[in-house]
Order: C-alpha cells, then structure tokens, then sequence
C-alpha cells in the first residue's frame, strides 16, 4: 500500500501527465506544477544552508590548545567535507526528504582502491671488459645496468565514512516502529550483482559455506535467465521502480540487462532456538535470497558492525506522530493539486463555448 502511495507522490513530483485517452475530443491535459514549484524552493532553501556560499564548519575551542588548534582544524574539516563530494550525494538525500517524506542514508566505512600504472627504474649489477688508461691493458669493470619497467599497484583512491542514499521502497518496519533504534527489526531490499554478493562474502559477512560452487552457479544462471522455474513475484518494489524508469525515460530491462539479484537485509532483535529460557534476544543481521530460499549469512550486529550499531540514519520532512514514516510536500499538497487541475481543465473546456 505505501509502495502505491509513493508512486503517486512520485508522480506528482515528475509533473506527469495522463495519455488522453479520447484525442479526438481535444480536451486540455495540462497538469499544474504546484507540487514542482514547492519541492524545488524547499530544497534550495535546504541546500543553500547547508552547502551554500557562505556556509562553513566553524571549530570552536574549550581549553587553551583547543583554541590555538580552531583555525586549522576548521579549513581541515570544510577540505574533508568537499573531498566527500557531498553535494550530488546531500542533494539526492533532501531531494528524497521532501519529495517522499523520509529518507534513509547508508554510512559504511568505504575504502576504494585503483590501479595505476607507472615507470620503475631498475639497476641490475654487471661486469664489462675495458681498457686501463695507465697500462693500456684489457680490464674487468663492475658496472650497474639501468632500464626501466613498467609496473602495475594498486593505491588507495579513498577510505573513510561514506553517504549512500538508500531508496525508500526497499524498506520495511513494523507498523508501530517509531525510529530505527526503536524498531524491533526492520527489512531493506538489496539489489546486487554475484560478483558484490562474493565480495560481501569476502567481507565475512555471508556464509561461504552456504556460497559454495553449487550456490554460486545457481545464482548466476538466476541472474541471467531471471528465473529459478517457479515463477513467483519476490520483488515488490519493482512496480516503483518500473514507474520512476518510465516517467524519467531510462530503457527497458532488455535493452539495458540487469543480472542484480534480490536480497533481504534482515537487522532486528532475534533469538535463537537453542536459547534457554532466561537467555535474551541479541542483536542480529541476517542476509536472504527469496527466489532460492537461501539464508546466505547471519552474524550478530556486533560482528559486523564493532561499535555495535547499524550504520543508517533516517530524516522526515514533516513527522507523524508515533510513526516512523514522515509526511511530504507531494503528500501534504496532493488534493490541493488535483484541484487545482480539476479547475484548469474545465476552465479550458468552458472557454471555447464562452467564446461562441
């Protein structure tokens, strides 16, 4: 029902309008851009303060070497926010607040590496005959040889905290959740590739005994053909995504393959069957695959996570109350928008007969 709810918003955002159905009948189609108008002042007010050109991070000391060390831990914390590239990022983050209400953001610690390719030099010790200039007799010399070579290395591109927005149809918490800490478990739908699945794997947060070989060929024949054989729906949050790809022109899945596959991040409170009766629910994090009824991971929070916290943090434009899930401005204008169509077609529609 939310997922439906999101489209609608969604749409009200894009300014999309309905095909007209009878064109003989020349009726207006025209959509008034209420909802557009709103979002984008409020998000320019929003990223004007944030990132705006006077906006800075300001350090202000407490003892008298915090106060010496202000000046230069400034100018270093306004470079390490712009090195982050925030902007593209922030900008997709609010853009989501306002539009769809809530946002999530994910902040894992990311350490990306490139291959780089550079000229070594390289001295290789030799010995060569030669003639003595003081008895004009035939010498041995020890010589070095210098060529150069081209190596390949890997270096560090980045490695710190990073912000990935998360799409909101890909998240589920029970319907009394009140925030995220709060929430007794809550789902998000990972779309990943085989090779980031593995690469999870490597990060020791799948099984790689449940990833053996049999596994992974089953996943990737799933990955290409889209089908295990029982040809059940485990996506729901395609229809959304199938909207915002139709209402911003991307290409269909066969002319732009996708061979992500669907995961279900499962974090919550969860105890175990083998537990005694006095023993507590610990903080778990599970990984399963709907199409193949695969678990393929769980650890505990701590494991994953040392600091024994899940790395998201969630924003709302307009909150409920005792409600996860805030309100936004598509939300908040959605019936003041369609009245406003609802006038601007029969005004046009009357015209003409005002006119005869």
């Amino acid at each position: 029902k939310r997922n439906k709810a999101l489209q609608r918003w969604y749409r009200l955002w894009q300014g999309a309008t309905e095909l007209q159905p009878y064109p003989e009948d020349e009726r207006t189609n025209f959509h008034v851009p209420l909802t557009e108008w709103q979002v984008r002042a409020k998000l320019a007010r929003e990223i004007d303060a944030l990132l705006g050109e006077e906006s800075e991070v300001i350090v202000k000391g407490v003892g008298p070497s915090d106060i010496e060390r202000a000046p230069k831990l400034s100018r270093y914390m306004n470079w390490r926010i712009k090195s982050l590239r925030l902007f593209v990022k922030l900008h997709d983050y609010l853009l989501q607040k306002i539009v769809l209400g809530t946002t999530i953001g994910f902040l894992p610690w990311v350490r990306k590496e490139r291959t780089v390719r550079e000229s070594v030099k390289k001295e290789t010790p030799i010995t060569r005959s030669a003639i003595d200039e003081f008895s004009g007799l035939e010498t041995i010399v020890n010589d070095t040889e210098i060529t150069y070579e081209d190596v390949e290395k890997t270096v560090v591109d980045f490695e710190g905290p990073d912000l990935v927005v998360e799409d909101i149809e890909n998240w589920a918490l029970p319907s009394n959740s009140k925030t995220l800490e709060e929430a007794d478990h809550f789902e998000r739908r990972l779309r990943l590739t085989v090779d980031e699945i593995l690469d999870l794997a490597d990060l020791d947060k799948l099984d790689r005994k449940v990833l053996n070989k049999e596994t992974i060929e089953k996943l990737r024949k799933l990955a290409e053909t889209g089908s295990v054989g029982e040809g059940t729906e485990t996506d729901s949050g395609k229809s959304v995504r199938d909207e915002k790809a139709d209402l911003e022109g991307q290409p269909e899945t066969g002319t732009a393959r996708d061979e992500r596959l669907t995961l279900i991040n499962w974090v919550g409170w969860f105890r175990t069957k083998n537990a005694k009766a006095e023993d507590r629910a610990i903080r778990t994090v599970g990984f399963y695959q709907p199409d193949t009824h695969l678990l393929l991971g769980a650890s505990r929070l701590v494991d994953l996570f040392p600091d024994g916290r899940h790395p998201f943090i969630s924003s709302v434009l307009y909150r409920n109350y005792n409600r996860f899930w805030g309100k936004g401005l598509p939300e908040e204008l959605e019936s003041i928008n369609a009245e406003m169509d609802s006038h601007h077609s029969g005004l046009t529609d009357v015209l003409p007969f005002t006119l005869g």
